[in-house]
């Protein structure tokens, strides 16, 4: 989706699982067409009233058939461990990448393209448990849900916003604006932890970090990084205080 192709060893298991997954599959479909045939040819075949009678061909039909359904049913819980241990190994990858980008945002343009789509899809889980979060904070401070989802409304569209301009502020082609995308996706990551108000603060600082960091190193211009940073992430900070400012001069009027 973003970035150039780099092997890396997270993506071994996958590829040596998904081989066995197809051998599988293949063995499975083998035994399925077998065991049709066997059961076609029991009941096809006729044995003598003195040997065997119809009856008894249809229960030798049945028994192949149930021993084959056990045998598909067994290989069908083996694909399902299997397509566990690689599900568990996509999000052990995420995690270690995640883990990778806080600490070094510009590690970002070093993925390769499903290493890059997993963590920009585990920075907007990040940001829905984060939010989830801060209801459930909210509910038990402020004694009911209200405030706290309309702070997480709040969110949600400031998010849309920094979105919107820095898809605004990027260069005009295909590659630029889907990176740019990701690299939003990726740094929402420490809304995770934004359960409140200060919280979230943090949070867009830090968000703000990780999206400059990524994008620096991922072709943009340096100029073009610090005014799409600066457009985004500063002026949502910037209409907030002056929110704020404008609640507390009123404030004062109304007391004076």
């Amino acid at each position: 989706m973003v970035a150039r192709a780099i092997p890396s060893e997270s993506d071994a298991p996958a590829t040596s699982s998904g081989t066995v997954r197809r051998l599988f599959t293949t063995w499975r479909l083998l035994l399925t067409k077998f065991a049709r045939l066997l059961v076609a040819a029991a009941e096809g075949v006729s044995w003598g009233p003195q040997r065997v009678t119809r009856s008894g061909g249809r229960e030798v039909s049945n028994s192949l058939a149930w021993l084959f359904n056990g045998w598909r049913r067994l290989v069908s819980r083996v694909l399902s461990f299997i397509r566990l241990r690689e599900r568990f190994a996509a999000a052990r990858s995420a995690c270690v990448d995640a883990y990778t980008l806080l600490s070094n945002p510009a590690s970002f343009g070093s993925l390769d393209t499903p290493r890059a789509d997993r963590l920009a899809a585990l920075g907007l889980r990040a940001f829905v448990l984060g939010s989830a979060a801060s209801i459930v904070v909210g509910m038990s401070t402020s004694g009911g849900p209200g405030p706290s989802i309309a702070s997480v409304l709040n969110g949600v569209i400031w998010a849309a916003a920094r979105l919107a301009i820095l898809l605004a502020l990027t260069p005009r082609d295909r590659r630029s604006r889907v990176l740019t995308a990701a690299v939003w996706s990726a740094s929402l990551l420490p809304y995770l932890l934004g359960v409140t108000d200060a919280l979230r603060w943090v949070a867009l600082g830090a968000s703000a970090f990780l999206c400059y960091g990524a994008l620096s190193d991922a072709g943009f211009r340096r100029e073009t990084v610090r005014t799409m940073t600066a457009w985004a992430f500063g002026g949502q900070a910037g209409v907030l205080v002056a929110g704020w400012l404008l609640r507390g001069a009123l404030a004062l009027l109304a007391t004076s």
